[in-house]
């Protein structure tokens, strides 16, 4: 699919022939995922009519780009996933637990994907180890598959600082269980929300591909 970049930008409403030199930065990055929260659904019809659902990259493609229908989480991440890979930048699939509107004490399937993107300059860096400023390379969150709660912009990994989103929302990533997971909260009306949790890639030049 030599107009698969292009085609998937015409999709989220960004304009190619002005984005022919797409700079590998964090903006673009984050360009790129609000375009796509804005112009691409979730959807999930055919998950509830129990249709099988084909998850190969050109099936992908077809249903969300070419037939302009939405998608569920491992659609859309997915779809994103081969964009970005495609403009250069370094992403790992990583499975997630969903937490949202669950007891603290229920155990979750990985039933979630998401994205931990690392852009080209900093992923150039870390094979020597390093990234531009001499500290360890930096890696986001980047999520377009869990509805209207996620951020609308990539969270940095190595931090537990709150995180203001793009377009408000503020969000943060918090290790628990004794450290092997990240949960992904949000704060509504001044109080911390699990929505869901990841294998800690904190301090780990593997970042694991798990999906």
């Amino acid at each position: 699919m030599d107009d698969f970049v292009p085609q998937y930008l015409a999709r989220i409403g960004l304009d190619w022939k002005a984005h022919g030199d797409l700079p590998r930065t964090l903006d673009t990055l984050a360009a790129v995922q609000l375009a796509h929260l804005r112009s691409i659904p979730f959807e999930n019809i055919d998950v509830v009519l129990r249709r099988p659902i084909d998850m190969s990259v050109a099936a992908v493609f077809d249903k969300l780009v070419r037939s302009k229908r939405g998608g569920y989480c491992f659609e859309q991440n997915t779809l994103l996933m081969e964009v970005l890979r495609h403009l250069g930048f370094k992403v790992a699939p990583v499975l997630a637990r969903v937490r949202w509107n669950r007891p603290k004490d229920m155990d979750t399937p990985y039933t979630h994907l998401v994205l931990l993107v690392t852009p080209p300059a900093a992923a150039a860096a870390e094979a020597a180890g390093v990234d531009a400023d001499g500290a360890a390379p930096k890696s986001y969150l980047v999520d377009v598959g869990f509805g209207g709660l996620q951020s609308l912009s990539p969270l940095l990994v190595d931090t537990e600082e709150p995180q203001l989103a793009t377009e408000g929302g503020t969000y943060r990533l918090t290790a628990t269980d004794g450290g092997a997971y990240l949960t992904a909260q949000w704060q509504l009306r001044g109080e911390w929300q699990d929505m869901y949790k990841f294998a800690n890639p904190r301090g780990r030049a593997d970042v694991r591909e798990v999906a």
